[in-house]
């Protein structure tokens, strides 16, 4: 039975859903198994750790993936799997609408540090997050770190991106909000420079 568990979660972890099929129909999917995860180890049954890998599958190549953040909601993410590499592309912010240079300034300077991705602009000027890994090098410790990364920098670049490329937008919808009585509460972030 253990050799059938284990055989489970590699056709998760490889997103193979026809072995999936059939195997889950051999198992109790309702009855606990042991899951080692890095150093971690725990028990669920093999439903619930179908539900921690939530993706959706656009085409045979590509599985999108939605992180949540705290700053930025949410970051949706694609990885697509190509003849040689994996790569992954995460939107942040659309095109800046003032100090478009200031905004590329500071992305570039963070590009130095980064891990596993860069930022990057497509042909509309919106920004993304970018990386590209060989396929011998993917793991799921690999694919755990560069979401990581991902949402890391996603979340903690989202204010200082508003407030380099959008600060007079955010001036007005703050101005609009008081007039109204609306809530400030996700601008707040912006109280220092209205």
């Amino acid at each position: 039975m253990r050799k059938l568990e284990t055989e489970l979660v590699k056709s998760i972890r490889n997103n193979d859903i026809d072995t999936f099929k059939v195997l889950v129909r051999l198992i109790d999917v309702n009855k606990p198994i042991k899951i080692t995860y890095y150093d971690d180890e725990f028990s669920c049954t093999p439903l619930q750790f179908i539900s921690r890998l939530e993706y959706e599958r656009k085409d045979a190549n590509t599985f999108l993936v939605t992180l949540p953040g705290e700053k930025k909601l949410q970051t949706h993410c694609a990885l697509i799997v190509g003849d040689h590499s994996l790569s992954i592309n995460a939107f942040v912010i659309r095109k800046p609408d003032e100090n478009e240079a200031g905004v590329h300034h500071w992305c570039m300077t963070k590009n130095a540090s980064m891990y596993g991705v860069a930022f990057a602009i497509n042909e509309l000027g919106d920004i993304y997050l970018v990386g590209r890994l060989p396929l011998n090098a993917v793991t799921d410790r690999e694919i755990d770190r560069l979401l990581g990364a991902v949402l890391q920098y996603s979340d903690s670049s989202f204010n200082p991106l508003l407030e380099l490329g959008f600060a007079n937008a955010i001036r007005r919808e703050w101005a609009w909000r008081v007039s109204r009585g609306e809530s400030l509460a996700n601008l707040e972030f912006a109280r220092h420079f209205i």
